[in-house]
């Protein structure tokens, strides 16, 4: 009987040892999501506002709209529609904002190129 305790207690210790490790990974996951919502001003501001209404933190938010996403656009539901409508809609708005800016033509003929 003492030896079943014994694998008992091991087997816990290993299971502790792993949800440590899991834990650890899911905390530096979110470390990192939440450098990454700081470093871009407009996501920050988005996200900052969902959050306020909701009261739930901006990496949450942030990695369960790309969870989401990512398992619509796996099941196949509208999939094609949304990689044609980003397709388009990227070189539209990198197009007009190069209007916009004016840097030099180089830089603002490629979009055109592009989308035409």
């Amino acid at each position: 009987m003492k030896k079943r305790r014994d694998q008992v207690t091991t087997s816990e210790q290993n299971n502790n040892s792993s949800k440590d490790k899991m834990a650890s990974f899911v905390e530096k996951s979110v470390a990192k999501v939440d450098d990454f919502i700081a470093s871009n001003p407009k996501l920050d501001e988005i996200l900052g506002k969902v959050e306020e209404k909701t009261k739930v933190k901006k990496s949450y938010l942030l990695l369960s709209s790309v969870a989401i996403l990512t398992l619509w656009l796996a099941s196949g539901h509208a999939g094609q529609l949304l990689c044609n409508a980003i397709g388009f809609l990227y070189p539209a708005y990198a197009s007009i904002k190069a209007i916009g800016n004016q840097l030099s033509k180089s830089r603002s003929q490629f979009p055109f190129n592009h989308l035409f």
